[in-house]
């Protein structure tokens, strides 16, 4: 059984990098960009008229509500860097906004509910959904495709 965490020094730092975590969080991520991008493809099939792939990638990025794809790790070392270092978010691009959501949902936790940071993170985590897959559509393409071609783990 591989090891769950490795650890690498960097001078008087210990860095977690949970390899498993972020693989099984992208794996969930892509099964279900599969189930919303077979529901949306039927349905165009039903509809009669001409199937365009590209369009219906746009459709499931803009209209489906997905669930977070970030681990919880991860999502405390942002949440700490942009709120309680009250530094911008470091990402750039799609992620960006991603986090900037995610970020502003813990804020309301924390202030509306008096959640501590880490169970603010958690409910979301859990409970919250994001507003729309944080993917370009070059990467949902990529993914499609692959998981097309190489797995068959939805069949919605």
């Amino acid at each position: 059984m591989p090891n769950l965490y490795s650890i690498f020094v960097v001078g008087k730092h210990n860095i977690k990098i949970v390899l498993v975590i972020m693989y099984e969080s992208k794996t969930k991520r892509n099964q279900e960009l599969m189930c919303d991008y077979r529901r949306y493809l039927r349905a165009a099939m039903q509809s009669g008229g001409r199937i365009d792939t590209e369009e219906v990638i746009n459709r499931v990025l803009k209209e489906c509500t997905p669930r977070y794809d970030v681990s919880y790790d991860y999502t405390r070392r942002m949440m700490h860097t942009m709120i309680e270092c009250g530094q911008p978010c470091p990402a750039k691009g799609i992620k960006r906004l991603m986090w900037e959501e995610i970020c502003t949902k813990v804020k309301l936790y924390m202030s509306a509910r008096k959640y501590s940071l880490p169970d603010a993170i958690t409910t979301v985590l859990r409970e919250k959904r994001a507003s729309r897959y944080f993917l370009s559509y070059k990467q949902a393409a990529k993914i499609i495709f692959y998981e097309r071609t190489h797995r068959t783990n939805c069949r919605a």
